[in-house]
C-alpha cells in the first residue's frame, strides 16, 4: 500500500485458520486489524492434522515457512485404497510422482493443526495484528458496521470479516436466508497417536515405514490416516454412522474410544488397535448446504471467509487450503485499496474470485467424499473396486514406466484442483478490472 493509501480497520470475528491467516494477509497490506476469537486457550491441544495439498503449500512457502514445514511436515509419496476387512488389501493407488509434484512447485503434505494455527498466530501478531482471546461476538450490525460482545461491548471497523467457522454467528446476520444444511448419516472422529507406540508393535510398525495416506473403504463408511508431527504422530479420521446427539460442527469435544464404543467391526483389526492407543478422540459432525447466494452483505462492509463458506467433509483435502487461498485473495485485493470506496468495490471482487473456485473445489472434495464411503453390494462400489483392482498395475509403476495416457486421465481434476494459485488469480483479475476500481 501507497504511502498516500487510507488505513483501513478490520475486525475478525474468529482466531482459527482463516482468521489468523487473513489478519497477517491484511495487516501486511497496510491495514489495521483485530481478531476476536471466543475461546480464551489457544487451539494447541486440537488434534489431528491438516492436509496441505500443493496449492496451499505454496501458499505456506510464499510466506517464508519452508523451514518450518521440513521440521514438522510429511510429505505424502502416494495415497493407498485398501478394503475392508480382516487383511486391508490394498487395492488401489495413487502415486504422487515427484515430477507432477515438481510441475506443480508443490508437495502434498500433512501438518499438525495446532502447529499450523501456532505459527499462523505468531505470524499475524509480528505483523501487527491485535488478537484477544476470549471475547465471544453474538450481535453484528452490519451497516456500521460493528459487532456486540457477549459482555456487552461494541467494536466498530471499517469491514467485518466472519471467519468464525461453520456454526457462524456472523454469517446469520448477513444472509436472508440460510441455506438449509442436511445433516450427513456418518460422523467423522478424529484421533492423533504418538508413532512410538506402533514401533512396539509388529502389526503397527508398517504404519510409520512409508509417508503413505492409507484409507480404508468401508460399507457407507471409510477411514484415513496419515504421519505428522516430522513421523513422530499418525493422525487417524473414522468417518462412520452414528446418530450420537452429544456431537457438534466444532471441535470442542473430547471422549476416550471406549466412551464412544465405535463399531469398527468391518475394518482391519489393526485399525482398532491404533484406536485403542488415542488418549482421546474428536467427533465432528458434517452438515451438506447449498452453496451461499452471497459471501457478503449488501452493505459490502461484512464478509464470510473459511469453512463459514466452505462446508467442506471434515478433515479432507482442501478445507484449510481454501481458507489460506481466501487469505491470499483478500490481502491481494485490499492492498489495491487506497480508499474506503475503493475498498468497498474490491469486496465485490473478492466474491466474483472465490464463489466459482469454492464451487470447483466442493464439487470434486464432495465427489471423493461420497465414492470412498458406497455402501457394500451397490453397483457404484463394486465396479469403484473393479477399477481399482484393474488399474492397479499401471497405478503402481514408476515414472519412467508410468502408461501417459493414464496418468492424464487420473490426474486432469486432481491438477485443475491443485494449480489454482489465488494470488495470480487476483493479479488477472486486476488487469482487466482495476482500472475501473
Amino acid at each position: 500500500m501507497s504511502s498516500e493509501a487510507e488505513s483501513l480497520t478490520f475486525i475478525i470475528v474468529g482466531g482459527s485458520i482463516a482468521g489468523l491467516a487473513c489478519a497477517y494477509t491484511l495487516q501486511r497490506a497496510g491495514h489495521k486489524v483485530t481478531v476476536l476469537e471466543k475461546n480464551d486457550a489457544s487451539y494447541e491441544h486440537r488434534p489431528g492434522a491438516v492436509h496441505s495439498p500443493p496449492n496451499m503449500t505454496r501458499i505456506l512457502k510464499a510466506w517464508g515457512l519452508t523451514e518450518w514445514l521440513d521440521e514438522v511436515g510429511v510429505k505424502a509419496d502416494a495415497v493407498v485404497f485398501r478394503r475392508t476387512g480382516d487383511t486391508g488389501e490394498k487395492i488401489g493407488v495413487l502415486m504422487y510422482h515427484p515430477q507432477i509434484m515438481e510441475a506443480l512447485r508443490a508437495d502434498y503434505v500433512f501438518v499438525p493443526y495446532w502447529s499450523l494455527w501456532s505459527v499462523l498466530y505468531d505470524m499475524a501478531v509480528k505483523a501487527g495484528a491485535t488478537i484477544r482471546l476470549g471475547v465471544n461476538v453474538v450481535r453484528l450490525n452490519p451497516e456500521l458496521p460493528s459487532v456486540v460482545t457477549s459482555v456487552g461491548d461494541e467494536l466498530t471497523a471499517d469491514f467485518v470479516i466472519g471467519a468464525d467457522g461453520r456454526e457462524s454467528i456472523i454469517r446469520q446476520f448477513i444472509i436472508d436466508q440460510i441455506p438449509g444444511g442436511v445433516m450427513d448419516r456418518r460422523c467423522g472422529f478424529t484421533m492423533t497417536v504418538p508413532t512410538s507406540l506402533f514401533r512396539e508393535d509388529e502389526d503397527l510398525v508398517f504404519l510409520t515405514e512409508l509417508p503413505e495416506w492409507n484409507l480404508w473403504l468401508g460399507d457407507g463408511s471409510c477411514i484415513h490416516g496419515f504421519l505428522c508431527m516430522g513421523k513422530q504422530e499418525y493422525s487417524l479420521n473414522i468417518i462412520i454412522n452414528s446418530s450420537d446427539q452429544r456431537f457438534g460442527q466444532d471441535w470442542n469435544g473430547r471422549f476416550s474410544a471406549s466412551e464412544l464404543n465405535l463399531n469398527l467391526s468391518g475394518f482391519d483389526p489393526r485399525i482398532r488397535k491404533v484406536v485403542g492407543l488415542a488418549e482421546s478422540v474428536t467427533p465432528v459432525v458434517y452438515y451438506h448446504h447449498d452453496a451461499l447466494p452471497s459471501l457478503a452483505h449488501d452493505s459490502g462492509k461484512v464478509l464470510l471467509v473459511g469453512e463459514a463458506v466452505h462446508t467442506l467433509p471434515p478433515n479432507y483435502n482442501q478445507n484449510a487450503a481454501l481458507c489460506l487461498e481466501d487469505a491470499v485473495t483478500l490481502g491481494a485485493l485490499m492492498s489495491r485499496a487506497k480508499t474506503k470506496d475503493q475498498a468497498l468495490s474490491l469486496v465485490s471482487a473478492f466474491e466474483d474470485l472465490r464463489q466459482p473456485r469454492s464451487a470447483q473445489v466442493s464439487h470434486s472434495e464432495y465427489s471423493r467424499y461420497e465414492m470412498v464411503t458406497m455402501p457394500l453390494g451397490t453397483e457404484g462400489q463394486k465396479l469403484r473396486d473393479e477399477n481399482f483392482r484393474s488399474h492397479l498395475p499401471r497405478a503402481s509403476k514408476g515414472w519412467e514406466d508410468a502408461d501417459e495416457e493414464y496418468l492424464r486421465e487420473v490426474w486432469e481434476e486432481y491438477i485443475a484442483v491443485f494449480n489454482y494459485d489465488a494470488g495470480e488469480a487476483v493479479e488477472d483479475w486486476w488487469t482487466k478490472w482495476g482500472s475501473l476500481v
